[in-house]
């Protein structure tokens, strides 16, 4: 995965030092498109109560916290994780005085925590270069890691095959949502729901270790 990386920070720096901590700086279109794909993933919390612990791989300059914090009336505990320096230094900045709010830097995905649910949203979508094959083993590597530091659940999203073809562009993965359920399924639970109805060239996985009540 090492060798991966460079082309992701690389990428993000630009991204960060050009539009800074806002949802551009996270390479995404506007607050509306990070916020709809922030509902989507934290569906993986809606059937539970009581306090939890969330993981945030690839986190920026922690977003999600910020949409958690104002959306959610319980108590819960935040670890963000990202590659880039840059990104947890803004974190700090934005949120470092919370006590629920923690973020690091990390280059191997074993270093994260375990806590009770492990989203990721959009980490898949740049493969720049790499080949879909590739790129797919790469996400696999990936989802094995959040699946080991999950207690009770995790979920993530990615670009979509069902996207149109004109708008599709090169240095993007698009993945067939088929091959994710049906892994995901077969290989760490029985209880998977797939999303592809909110109105986006994407798909939302949700894992639960238990069925969702």
């Amino acid at each position: 995965m090492r060798k991966i990386f460079p082309d992701i920070k690389s990428y993000f720096l630009d991204k960060v030092k050009r539009f800074g901590a806002t949802p551009r700086g996270a390479d995404w279109k506007n607050q509306e498109a990070q916020e709809k794909r922030f509902e989507q993933i934290l569906k993986i919390i809606d059937g539970s109560s009581g306090p939890f612990t969330i993981s945030d791989l690839g986190c920026g300059y922690g977003a999600l916290f910020g949409f958690i914090n104002k959306k959610c009336h319980r108590r819960f505990d935040y670890h963000g994780y990202d590659l880039l320096r840059e990104m947890v230094e803004l974190g700090k900045k934005l949120y470092g005085r919370k006590k629920n709010f923690h973020i690091q830097r990390i280059q191997n995905f074993a270093a994260m925590k375990q806590t009770d649910y492990t989203v990721a949203s959009g980490i898949f979508n740049f493969r720049n270069g790499f080949s879909n094959k590739f790129w797919k083993k790469y996400i696999l590597t990936v989802l094995d890691q959040m699946n080991r530091a999950s207690l009770k659940g995790f979920s993530f999203n990615i670009l979509s095959i069902y996207s149109d073809r004109a708008f599709r562009r090169n240095d993007l993965y698009y993945a067939d949502p088929k091959f994710f359920f049906d892994y995901c399924k077969r290989k760490f639970s029985p209880h998977v729901t797939l999303v592809h109805s909110y109105g986006m060239y994407e798909f939302t996985i949700l894992l639960f270790k238990q069925p969702n009540r």
